[in-house]
């Protein structure tokens, strides 16, 4: 069914409108090759990526995620933002597909989903700081180590934290390592700081 999906993606507009239908496949798998295979002749790529960010299957919204990585950030934002709510703080997979749909552009990703879901560090979910973990741009860093020092967070979350701060390589990085090994609270959190 899928090398059908594929071949009829390229049979002009009728095949497409074929391939179209897929995409509301009662299987995810299908959803999936369709969505590749749409992808694959350019037809309307960034109309369906939008509505399949919103999918109830978490494949096919990795899909749309991996999809994503050389699109510019400005016309892709928005869907960014559809996925990183899907994630649901577990799925390590989807976590790197939201992490891959950013490369090279983890700063802007990060400005824009801050100012949309997580000014305040305190206030992050686990899933918001996992994807900042994910992402850990320089910009972050402030953040990042208010995260790892907030003693509401859970211990493995805030040492999870400082490796994201250790991957900046920076002196903000270093610095911030420095301030949460010398300040923090929790013997876990500070050793792990002063390992770094």
């Amino acid at each position: 069914q899928a090398r059908s999906v594929f071949l009829l993606a390229q049979l002009g507009s009728e095949g497409i409108a074929l391939v179209e239908k897929r995409l509301r496949d009662s299987d995810p798998q299908m959803r999936v090759a369709a969505f590749r295979a749409l992808r694959a002749t350019g037809s309307k790529f960034m109309s369906h990526a939008a509505k399949m960010a919103k999918d109830s299957s978490p494949a096919v919204r990795r899909e749309v995620a991996l999809a994503l990585r050389d699109v510019p950030f400005g016309e892709m934002k928005e869907i960014m933002l559809d996925l990183v709510d899907g994630y649901d703080g577990k799925d390590r997979w989807y976590l790197e597909a939201i992490g891959t749909s950013a490369a090279l552009k983890e700063a802007k990703a990060y400005a824009y989903l801050k100012n949309k879901r997580g000014n305040n560090p305190s206030d992050w979910s686990k899933s918001f700081a996992d994807v900042v973990w994910r992402l850990h741009p320089e910009s972050a860093v402030g953040e990042m180590k208010a995260y790892a020092m907030d003693t509401s967070k859970g211990t493995q979350s805030r040492v999870d934290m400082l490796t994201a701060i250790a991957y900046v390589k920076s002196e903000v990085g270093g610095r911030a390592m420095v301030d949460v090994a010398l300040n923090a609270e929790g013997a876990e959190v500070t050793t792990r700081a002063r390992w770094f």
